[in-house]
């Protein structure tokens, strides 16, 4: 997906008919509404790849320690949501209160700073059986703030014995840079932690530094570090594009513009460019659509399932390795995929947990250049797989619009379409995840997908043709 700033990508696009927007109010904030007309537009896609490619494995979860040291692990349908995702998945637990909670493999006293809590070998265990019901991974926080090299080696020995192939790294600290200390005494406590855990622990990766969203100086600091130190098997940062913090109330609006599709594209790139600094993969272990914990009215809404949608795509494209999205699996929170049902510990889907599941629709593969005329209403993306499929992403944030795409050749034979949507009357603004579809399909309580169902679509002459109903996403394969 390009925006219409970059001419030298507009390959091939006739856009029809004006689009004329109106607005409507909503929670007291203008939000836009459908157009008056259906806007009519032409993509020609070229044969040249373009930016990176989607990677299996791609969408992970991320949740709090707190998760570890009250066991909430325990006795939750957490296992059948992640085999919805699918194998080989990345779970990464840290967040604010991994610097608050203590780990013990032994009964000593609780100190006053560890108001989270306290993890033992009795909580890896629960998060084993978890995670290998699902033939996920996790990225284990260890704390930092409090310096305890020995507690941490001991921590991530334990893991090693009880997690096994299920450890896939261990990070020490979550956003260092809110620490109140300075990049040196930070790096300095890092290698202080990395060469004691390499020491006992050689055969266990690290991955840091987990800065903060959009604290890009200590994200280079320690990746040109970590190029002479070589520490490190995962460059991570987290990104939010919108703030709830402070009484901030982020709009629709807000999250599905330009301007914040751009600052997550920034965010990707950079930490992209520090990665081959640091000669790693960088992924972004800590994501969605506004920190301290989702704006209401936007980010537990069927627009948080399009921006998702949109979002996953995005990070691959600019050549992120993995993405994962931070939640809860007891309680809820605004932008949480699962929220426990009741005051038990069933899960249920969210609307973006919807989101990943259409962004799982599309092969992996190679990213193919196409321009996006209306990119402020539609983003586009296409897929080139291994096996020459293709797959075409439509995400319509805006009003009724037909597409009509051009293939980058004529050796194509089949088309056929699926559909993320809601037939909630609300629309983007819709709360309740009853009217959400992914192909006529909905996820069961149980965590299951139907495979989604697909429809013929008319392939003439090289192109296609598909009518994208207003706040709404199509996922078309061509093969």
């Amino acid at each position: 997906m390009r925006t219409p700033a970059a001419p030298r990508r507009r390959v091939g696009v006739v856009l029809v008919a004006a689009l004329a927007v109106v607005s409507v109010c909503v929670g007291g904030r203008a939000v836009l509404a459908a157009p008056a007309a259906a806007v009519r537009v032409v993509v020609t896609i070229s044969a040249r790849p373009e930016g990176h490619s989607l990677p299996p494995a791609f969408i992970g979860l991320a949740v709090e320690n707190w998760t570890l040291t009250k066991d909430q692990f325990q006795g939750s349908n957490l296992g059948e949501y992640l085999r919805a995702i699918g194998p080989r998945g990345l779970l990464r637990i840290g967040g604010n209160s991994l610097d608050e909670s203590l780990w013990t493999s032994h009964r000593e006293p609780r100190p006053a700073w560890a108001t989270q809590g306290v993890a033992t070998p009795a909580s890896l265990r629960t998060l084993a059986v978890a995670l290998r019901s699902a033939g996920w991974r996790v990225i284990l926080g260890v704390n930092l703030r409090h310096y305890d090299p020995g507690r941490a080696v001991d921590e991530a020995s334990y893991a090693a014995r009880i997690l096994g192939p299920e450890l896939a790294a261990i990070e020490p600290g979550n956003e260092p840079d809110h620490y109140g200390i300075s990049e040196a005494t930070y790096l300095q406590r890092f290698r202080g932690y990395a060469r004691a855990l390499h020491a006992a622990l050689p055969a266990v990766r690290l991955v840091g530094p987990d800065a903060a969203s959009g604290d890009t100086a200590w994200l280079r600091a320690f990746a040109r570090q970590q190029a002479g130190d070589r520490q490190i098997s995962l460059l991570t940062f987290h990104n939010y594009p919108e703030s709830a913090c402070r009484g901030n109330r982020p709009t629709i609006a807000d999250l599905l513009s330009l301007r914040d599709w751009r600052r997550e594209k920034e965010a990707a790139d950079a930490a992209v460019s520090d990665g081959a600094v640091a000669r790693v993969p960088a992924i972004i272990d800590e994501t969605n659509s506004a920190v301290c914990w989702g704006a209401p009215g936007t980010s537990n809404v069927f627009a948080s399932a399009l921006w998702t949608l949109d979002y996953t795509l995005l990070l691959a494209h600019e050549g992120l390795a993995e993405v994962n999205f931070q939640g809860r699996i007891a309680g809820c929170a605004e932008y949480s995929p699962l929220c426990t049902v009741g005051n038990g510990r069933h899960l249920m889907a969210r609307p973006d947990f919807y989101g990943l599941l259409a962004a799982l629709q599309v092969t992996p593969g190679r990213f193919l250049t196409l321009a996006d005329p209306d990119a402020a209403s539609l983003r586009a993306y296409a897929v080139s797989s291994k096996g020459g499929s293709l797959s075409v992403i439509l995400d319509n944030l805006g009003g009724p619009t037909t597409v009509t795409v051009r293939l980058p050749r004529h050796s194509y034979h089949s088309v056929s379409e699926t559909t993320l949507q809601t037939s909630s009357p609300l629309g983007l603004t819709s709360t309740s995840t009853r009217g959400i579809t992914l192909g006529g399909r909905q996820i069961t309580p149980n965590g299951v997908l139907q495979p989604p169902r697909y429809r013929r679509v008319k392939l003439d002459a090289g192109s296609f043709t598909v009518a994208v109903k207003a706040g709404s996403a199509a996922i078309v394969k061509v093969s």
